[in-house]
């Protein structure tokens, strides 16, 4: 069997012995022999048009450094919103992934699945998903841009029954955990053959990410899902705050164009009565105005209880440069969070009498 992916990705494909003829002997080899992966960094530094956004870009493990790069290169370009994120899979032992994930933190957004190697002597050679590592990225990139696709029916991915708004997707989605999200068509994992429990924490204390089967065991979902980027002091590595804010900005963006795309800038506490112009006071109401919003269950990015909301209008700073014509806003934005953990204490008496 020759793998017709050029490189190393073909090394990590599955050969598996369902079952045995009596008086016949098999014998199953790994693959190997990829050795020289393409080089694609072309790809990244010449074929992307400068204006197309791609929130998302599902890539083989060996073109992830130069799709990191790309992304990189784009995320805080003038007047425009490119930011976006680089998935991918690939089989490895558990220091190997966690090596690899260290080596790339340095660099914006990107998202590792860890598949984990499996050899049984004449039985199963490869990983314990039996699936080309980049389809497994593409499963997964595919639920998530329909989880952020407007109107798009996503009730069969996702487990929030009593939500009904979730079962549609949107930008709303971006806050809704990624874990346990069902990867339709991702084959179950054979049982004793994926990372253990602790394997998979250690990972997680690496940003590694990993596909598991769901506790009915009828499904694949994805545990906590991380994210390597630059990190600013009090952000988690989790892909959902890197879609939570990402979606933000880009509604502030979007709604800034859209309100003061032609207009004066002008001093004092009023607009001038019938002329397109904006003040200090009119451009802060529109930063709080936009906030709320993204805290209404439209979106459900921010957190809108009235504490935070008076909390984001005491943090946030408008400066007017009338020559320049540039206003600066400096805001401290809430998101919401994920809940992934529930620790309880249970505490065992005997004694049925009411306190007290």
């Amino acid at each position: 069997m020759t793998a017709i992916d050029g490189g190393t990705e073909g090394n990590n494909s599955t050969l598996r012995c369902l079952c045995a003829i009596p008086g016949i002997d098999e014998t199953i080899t790994a693959m190997s022999g990829g050795a020289t992966d393409p080089d694609t960094s072309a790809t990244f530094t010449g074929g992307i048009p400068a204006d197309v956004r791609y929130q998302q870009i599902l890539v083989p493990s060996y073109a992830l450094t130069d799709a990191l790069d790309y992304l990189d290169s784009v995320f805080n370009v003038s007047n425009n919103i490119l930011d976006g994120v680089a998935v991918s899979t690939l089989t490895g032992t558990l220091s190997t992934l966690k090596a690899i994930n260290v080596a790339l933190g340095a660099k914006h957004d990107s998202v590792l699945f860890g598949n984990k190697p499996v050899s049984i002597v004449d039985e199963y050679e490869g990983s314990a998903i039996i699936e080309l590592n980049y389809v497994l990225s593409s499963i997964f990139g595919a639920i998530k841009a329909l989880r952020l696709t407007d109107g798009a029916a996503i009730s069969q991915f996702v487990q929030a029954s009593d939500a009904s708004l979730d079962s549609f997707g949107g930008a709303a989605l971006a806050s809704l955990p990624y874990h346990n999200t069902i990867m339709r068509n991702m084959p179950i994992v054979g049982t004793g053959l994926n990372w253990t429990s602790l394997e998979i924490d250690d990972l997680g204390t690496d940003g590694v990410s990993v596909f598991v089967n769901n506790d009915q065991k009828t499904a694949v979902v994805p545990r906590r899902v991380f994210v390597g980027f630059k990190n600013q002091a009090g952000i988690n590595g989790f892909l959902n705050t890197t879609d939570t804010i990402s979606q933000a900005r880009e509604f502030f963006f979007a709604q800034y164009k859209l309100r003061f795309g032609q207009i004066r800038l002008t001093s004092g506490d009023e607009v001038q009565p019938g002329r397109a112009s904006a003040t200090k006071a009119s451009i802060e109401a529109a930063t709080d105005s936009i906030y709320v919003t993204l805290g209404t269950p439209a979106f459900a990015l921010m957190r809108g209880d009235d504490d935070t909301i008076a909390l984001f209008k005491q943090n946030r700073v408008v400066t007017l440069n009338f020559e320049t014509g540039v206003v600066t806003i400096d805001m401290l934005i809430f998101p919401v969070g994920q809940l992934r953990t529930i620790r309880g204490t249970l505490q065992v008496s005997f004694q049925a009498v009411p306190a007290g």
